[in-house]
């Protein structure tokens, strides 16, 4: 089992790391600057893999694995699912799924609801040759909740691996929350596809104290997002913080 993580750098840039049909570089990319800003400087031996919470993959990014996602359950973004992803292969072996529903603000569906575009939209593609990540909430205290009650209306849908979101101050409840999802989900793979620490004080030193775990388990395999203002420069460059975790060997 690995443990994946992504940072985020300004308008989005993340790290992560994977297992599974997600082996590979721990690195992993959380891309919202579509094709504006160039990967060039953010592809490293340990970057493996890129997601753009959309099943799009940005120019550059063939020699990386790219997640596609379902972000939400809207008609406009299942039609653009379903005309963009193919059958696996190449770099595109991942499909994430839906983006914090237990939030309002985000794709914002019931544990039921989802359920049923999962068997209808998603599952389908397993026997496509995709490995399936679980929809990912956000850290609010009824995400694991959520997620509970989506297995028991789901239970016979394929999950590989789990997905979570983190944003917080505290190094030591960020390791817990993703061990805790780990052990509560049958000891699948964790991938953290956000993360971010709200408190800029001290970021490096805690940045520190996360690459350390993520060094330590063997259970987070995919991206891992991180705090989007301490990654990239205002000109798309890896600030000092971007390139400690883009050339970190996990």
């Amino acid at each position: 089992m690995q443990l994946l993580v992504c940072v985020t750098l300004v308008s989005a840039f993340a790290v992560y790391v994977s297992g599974a049909a997600l082996d590979g570089p721990k690195v992993g990319l959380a891309w919202a600057n579509g094709n504006n800003i160039p990967l060039t400087n953010f592809l490293t031996p340990h970057v493996g893999a890129i997601h753009t919470w959309s099943p799009h993959c940005p120019d550059g990014s063939n020699s990386i694995q790219c997640y596609q996602m379902l972000w939400g359950a809207d008609s406009g973004r299942i039609t653009d699912f379903n005309n963009t992803v193919k059958p696996a292969g190449g770099n595109k072996n991942v499909i994430l799924g839906f983006n914090e529903p237990n939030e309002a603000g985000q794709s914002n569906l019931s544990p039921q609801v989802a359920c049923i575009f999962w068997h209808s939209i998603i599952e389908p593609r397993a026997k496509e040759g995709y490995t399936l990540v679980s929809p990912a909430t956000s850290n609010a205290p009824g995400g694991i909740q959520w997620m509970q009650q989506f297995f028991q209306c789901c239970s016979d849908c394929t999950v590989n691996a789990m997905a979570v979101h983190w944003f917080g101050t505290s190094v030591s409840s960020f390791e817990s929350w993703v061990s805790q999802w780990h052990v509560v989900f049958n000891n699948r793979d964790v991938l953290v596809t956000e993360y971010g620490f709200q408190d800029f004080n001290g970021q490096q030193h805690s940045a520190d104290e996360v690459v350390a775990f993520y060094k330590s388990v063997g259970f987070i395999p995919s991206p891992q997002s991180g705090n989007p203002a301490a990654l990239m420069t205002a000109d798309g460059q890896p600030t000092a913080l971007g390139l400690m975790i883009l050339n970190e060997a996990y």
